[in-house]
């Protein structure tokens, strides 16, 4: 064997022993976290526990600070959730409180399979027909505090394909959020379509779901409501897809 060449075996056992670059080794502490404030909720639950380095940074002074400023932004500054501060006796920390307290994301859709059974109409003798209704209600929330609403029998596939080619028309409408509900509303001349969601995250269990509580009507003028009985429909789990396409009117 020439002196030039190298033996395969040896190359890789030399390449077995040289350590992996870590990521502390090659940023700055203020752009590691800057990367942590970029993970989603389960990825940050999971990081402290990679290693020694990334433990001691998610408990630190300097994440904290991190995680006060984006805990701020997320539930102070857009007035849509309620005073932040206080919720520090139930999350303990700033670091927990972005990754436990629930939250609406803008960064995609929501969408929620509805099924009940429904009584046909009876025409001779005592066979009583049932049917079950299935239909697909689509929401999509914007950070600025508008939302848009849609119900269809599509399924998702085609629904957001044809939401993309605008042959599908939505509702419009606002939205807040309070303690652990969200509240929206849809007028349409003079009434109000109201609806309340409970958002399902809570401490150590990070969800993006919610479930529909109740429906109502307003009427603007005279302010009264009517409650909408709707069978079964507040059992419906609205889940988070994310996608990179915005269906936000202009």
């Amino acid at each position: 064997m020439r002196a030039d060449e190298v033996d395969e075996s040896e190359l890789a056992i030399n390449m077995m022993e040289e350590p992996p670059i870590a990521i502390n080794d090659c940023l700055p502490l203020e752009i590691v976290t800057m990367v942590f404030k970029y993970l989603d909720c389960k990825s940050l639950t999971k990081a402290a526990m990679t290693n020694k380095f990334w433990y001691e940074l998610l408990n630190s002074k300097d994440i904290q600070k991190s995680f006060k400023n984006e805990c701020m932004e997320l539930f102070d500054n857009r007035h849509m959730y309620a005073a932040t501060k206080k919720y520090l006796v139930q999350f303990e920390d700033w670091k927990n409180m972005f990754i436990f307290r629930p939250r609406v994301r803008c960064d995609g859709i929501y969408f929620a399979d509805v099924k009940y059974w429904h009584d046909g109409l009876t025409e001779f003798g005592d066979y009583n027909p049932i049917h079950m209704i299935k239909y697909y209600v689509f929401l999509q929330f914007s950070s600025d505090g508008k939302m848009i609403y849609a119900q269809t029998s599509l399924e998702p596939e085609i629904f957001l394909e044809k939401l993309g080619r605008k042959k599908i028309k939505v509702d419009e409408g606002i939205y807040y959020i309070k303690n652990r509900t969200i509240n929206i509303e849809i007028q349409k001349g003079r009434q109000a379509f109201c609806h309340t969601y409970r958002m399902e995250g809570k401490v150590n269990a990070p969800s993006d779901n919610f479930v529909l509580t109740s429906k109502y009507i307003l009427d603007v003028e005279s302010q009264t409501c009517s409650t909408l009985r709707e069978k079964n429909h507040g059992k419906a789990v609205f889940e988070f897809t994310k996608t990179k396409q915005n269906y936000m009117p202009k």
